[in-house]
C-alpha cells in the first residue's frame, strides 16, 4: 500500500538559482508552503543549495530557517480533496518519518557545518598568508636577490632579466656558477632606467 500511497503524492522538480533574488524568494515560499511532508522540505533545501557557493548557502539556509518557522506547510488543496482518505492513511505513516526528518534541526545543523567549514578554510587562509610573509621577510632581510627573486620581485622572464643585465647593464655579481643582485645596486640602477 505504501508504495501506491507514494506515487499519490505530487513530486516536484526542484531548481537551484544563482542569487538569492526577490523573486526567487517568492518562488520557494511558495514551493515551501505545499511541502507539507517534512521530508519533502528537506528536499527542496537539499537540491536548492546544491549549485549554490558557500557563502550563499549560508544566506540561503537561514532564508529557509525563516521560512520553516513562519510558514504554515499544507497540501495542495485541489490533491487533498480528491484524495484525503489516502492522504489521512498516509500521513499515519509518515508520523515517524516527520519527526526525523524535522528541518528547523537540518537546517541548523547543516548551517553549523558550513560555518565550521568557512572559518577552518578562513584560518587555512591565513596561515598559508603568513607564511608567504615570513618567506617573503626572510629574502627582503638579506642584502642580496637570486635570479629566481629578481624575476618574480619585477615580474619578468628569463630572457629579460638576461637582456636588461647584458643589454642595460643592470648590475649584478657572479661567484663561480652562482649570480646574485645586491638590492642597493638595483635600486640605484632603476632610479637611473628612470631618470
Amino acid at each position: 500500500m505504501k508504495n501506491n500511497t507514494t506515487k499519490l503524492i505530487p513530486t516536484r522538480n526542484y531548481h537551484a538559482s544563482p542569487r538569492l533574488t526577490n523573486e526567487f524568494k517568492r518562488q520557494l515560499e511558495k514551493e515551501v508552503k505545499q511541502c507539507f511532508i517534512n521530508r519533502e522540505f528537506v528536499e527542496l533545501i537539499e537540491a536548492t543549495l546544491e549549485k549554490l557557493p558557500v557563502k550563499e548557502k549560508i544566506s540561503c539556509l537561514h532564508y529557509f530557517l525563516k521560512l520553516a518557522t513562519q510558514t504554515l506547510r499544507t497540501p495542495d488543496p485541489d490533491w487533498l480533496m480528491s484524495n484525503q482518505d489516502v492522504y489521512l492513511e498516509y500521513m499515519a505513516e509518515l508520523q515517524q518519518e516527520q519527526q526525523h526528518f524535522e528541518p528547523v534541526r537540518w537546517i541548523e545543523a547543516e548551517l553549523r557545518y558550513l560555518e565550521n567549514s568557512i572559518e577552518r578554510l578562513t584560518k587555512d587562509d591565513v596561515n598559508q598568508q603568513l607564511n608567504i610573509m615570513k618567506e617573503a621577510q626572510q629574502r627582503l632581510s638579506k642584502p642580496w636577490l637570486t635570479k629566481d627573486e629578481v624575476m618574480e620581485l619585477f615580474s619578468i622572464s628569463e630572457s629579460t632579466l638576461s637582456r636588461w643585465v647584458f643589454d642595460e647593464q643592470m648590475p649584478c655579481r657572479k661567484r663561480g656558477k652562482f649570480t646574485y643582485w645586491y638590492k642597493e645596486e638595483i635600486d640605484d640602477w632603476m632610479k637611473k632606467e628612470v631618470a
